[in-house]
C-alpha cells in the first residue's frame, strides 16, 4: 500500500519493512538483549532498515516474522489474555462467543 501510494503520489519508493506477529514482536523487542529469542528477525530487518535510511540507500521489501516460534504458542498466547480482559470489563466469558445479527 505504501508503494502504491508513493508510486501515485509522485514519490520514489525506497524499500519497506513488514513484521509479522508485530504485536508480540513489539513487545519482545523490549527485552534486555532483542537480537536473540523470538525478536532475532525484526532486530536484523530495523538495523538493515536503519542502516539505508543513514546512507541515503534503497533496500528490497523486508517480510521479518518471529524466529523460531511455533505458531500454537503464538495462537495460544494471543487468546489467553481474551478472558482476563472481559472479566476486567465486566463481560461474562460466554458473551465473548456471542454473535450479532
Amino acid at each position: 500500500m505504501v508503494k502504491e501510494w508513493a508510486d501515485k503520489s509522485g514519490f520514489i519508493y525506497c524499500g519497506g519493512l513488514a513484521i509479522g506477529a508485530g504485536e508480540m514482536v513489539g513487545s519482545m523487542m523490549r527485552m534486555p538483549d532483542p537480537s536473540k529469542g523470538p525478536a532475532k528477525n525484526a532486530t536484523i530487518a530495523i538495523d538493515e532498515v536503519a542502516k539505508a535510511i543513514k546512507e541515503g540507500a534503497y533496500i528490497s521489501d523486508i517480510y521479518a516474522d518471529a524466529s523460531k516460534f511455533p505458531r500454537f504458542l503464538y495462537m495460544f498466547a494471543a487468546n489467553w489474555g481474551w478472558p482476563r480482559g472481559a472479566k476486567a470489563n465486566g463481560i461474562k466469558p460466554k458473551e465473548l462467543y456471542h454473535r450479532c445479527e
